[in-house]
């Protein structure tokens, strides 16, 4: 009898286990649609619907320009660190996702060939460690990737406009 209890024992801790990692990778599968909704909820409000953005008051496009900052891993974090992102009341998978999906998006046609989509480890690391000078860390990875050939002058242009 105590074997059986034993069995039963470990049969429910598996159980449980396997019950904890499907809900973990549930709540890292986040449909294109429940992207655009977090889109639209967390970002929408200044960077409009179509990623247009408001860059004459500071706010960028994102209408091709995102892309370009996957030239760089410190551009590549910097897109989850700006305060609209890091900020956002929306869980690191839902952040992963979110900004998937803006790169598929709203930069499709820029996206390095070599393009890996952002995981939820990575995001929450770079959530984690945001810079202590947005505006100044912007400037720089954004002339560094010109620097080195990887923003066109017109990006350049256009992701500047309006910054202070």
């Amino acid at each position: 009898m105590k074997q059986l209890w034993s069995q039963l024992a470990l049969l429910l801790i598996g159980i449980s286990f396997n019950a904890m990692a499907a809900a973990a990778d549930a709540d890292q599968m986040i449909s294109p649609a429940r992207a655009r909704s977090l889109f639209i909820l967390q970002c929408a409000g200044c960077h409009h619907v179509d990623g247009s953005g408001q860059p004459d008051s500071g706010v960028p496009s994102m209408r091709n320009t995102l892309g370009y900052f996957l030239g760089s891993a410190q551009g590549r974090a910097f897109l989850v660190q700006v305060p609209g992102a890091r900020n956002a009341t929306i869980t690191d998978a839902e952040l992963t996702a979110l900004t998937n999906w803006q790169l598929h998006n709203f930069s499709k046609d820029i996206l390095p060939a070599d393009f890996v989509p952002y995981t939820t480890q990575e995001v929450t690391q770079a959530r984690a460690n945001p810079p202590s000078d947005v505006a100044a860390t912007r400037a720089k990875i954004l002339q560094e990737l010109q620097a080195k050939g990887q923003l066109p002058s017109a990006a350049f242009e256009q992701l500047t406009t309006g910054l202070k």
